[in-house]
């Protein structure tokens, strides 16, 4: 089974300057990754990349074996692959555990796409001291 995300030789010049400059990793499905670095290090750059925010001027990402490189953000996102944004003001007017349903993995990509509701998978979290949500709660 191919990796669940390719990143091959990736980067990015905005006239002249390169924000990202030949970026690879390869993340198996199930596998946890973060990006480490200083302030203008080029995290958030590789994320616009790899999301498809920011068109890649060299190398590949590819999303199991589909070539996802440069394609539009909503055609990556339907492919399944998805973002967070450290701000939480997508869905600011909801309440935390309000906002997991639309965040749901979507089943059956058809005509008639479905999610799974909140109370079926995420009847044990509750929330953390830390404004997260926790499972099991502590």
């Amino acid at each position: 089974m191919p990796a669940a995300l390719t990143v091959d030789g990736v980067g990015v010049d905005f006239s002249g300057f390169k924000a990202v400059n030949n970026v690879s990793m390869i993340i198996e499905e199930g596998e946890l990754r973060v990006l480490l670095g200083a302030n203008g290090a080029g995290k958030t750059t590789l994320m616009d990349l790899i999301s498809g925010k920011t068109e890649c001027t060299q190398g590949r990402v590819f999303l199991y074996d589909t070539d996802i490189t440069n394609r539009e953000e909503h055609e990556i996102a339907r492919a399944g692959l998805g973002r967070k944004f450290q701000i939480p003001s997508v869905f600011k007017e909801l309440s935390r555990a309000a906002a997991i349903p639309p965040c749901l993995p979507i089943s059956d990509l058809g005509s008639r796409a479905t999610r799974r509701p909140a109370s079926t998978k995420f009847s044990r979290w509750s929330a953390c001291p830390n404004g997260l949500t926790c499972s099991p709660p502590i």
